[in-house]
């Protein structure tokens, strides 16, 4: 009995020990309706509605080759920061997009991915209220849509950045290569729950077998 104890303690501890796992773009770069054939992948990551009479969107693209291959997700975020507001809309929201084929060094609104489903929002504030830069930090599993066991297999993730649609409003992001050495670069937080493995499954499996006989 002593012995099953401790196997099932060592599982036990094994199966709640979370480990937080910080991922940076491999790609990102904003799309926008008025020049529909040009490519901005050096410089912010920007959203905005009819400012300026034109509309544009952000695309991000995280590898997923630093999480681990068997993992309970616990929390998942996408941290931004934030340096300029402009016009009346407050919001700010994140699409699952699951296509992941673009690159940032041809990525334009003709060839860009759908958005996809809506999984994040923020209210990050207009130009009278945001109170100046700052980070800001979307939570990805709150809408339950984001298919993070299939993306982990495929190998990546994108994210889209938009806007309402029904206003005016600009809100403007570091990309990874406006910001250097990065400070202020976007970045995705991954905290998973590492699972037990199997051979201590196997081995307290035994062990009660043996005690029941």
């Amino acid at each position: 009995m002593k012995k099953v104890n401790l196997v099932l303690a060592a599982v036990l501890m094994y199966s709640g020990f979370a480990s937080a796992t910080i991922l940076i773009p491999s790609d990102d770069a904003y799309v926008r309706d008025d020049t529909l054939d040009t490519t901005y992948n050096e410089e912010q990551l920007i959203t905005w509605t009819h400012y300026g009479a034109a509309t544009g969107r952000s695309y991000i693209k995280f590898s997923m080759a630093g999480l681990p291959q068997l993992s309970q997700l616990q929390s998942a975020t996408l941290n931004m920061y934030l340096w300029e507001v402009g016009g009346y809309l407050e919001t700010v929201s994140i699409y699952y997009a699951k296509d992941d084929s673009w690159i940032e060094t041809s990525l334009n609104w003709n060839n860009a991915p759908g958005t996809g489903d809506l999984v994040a929002s923020e209210n990050v504030g207009s130009y009278y209220t945001w109170g100046g830069p700052k980070w800001v930090s979307f939570d990805l599993l709150a809408s339950g849509l984001w298919d993070y066991d299939s993306d982990r297999s495929d190998g990546y993730v994108t994210f889209v950045i938009k806007t309402a649609e029904n206003g005016e409003d600009i809100h403007r992001f570091y990309s990874k290569e406006e910001n250097v050495p990065g400070d202020f670069a976007p970045y995705l937080e991954v905290i998973a729950i590492p699972e037990p493995t199997t051979m201590a499954i196997l081995v307290l499996g035994g062990l009660m077998i043996r005690r029941r006989s």
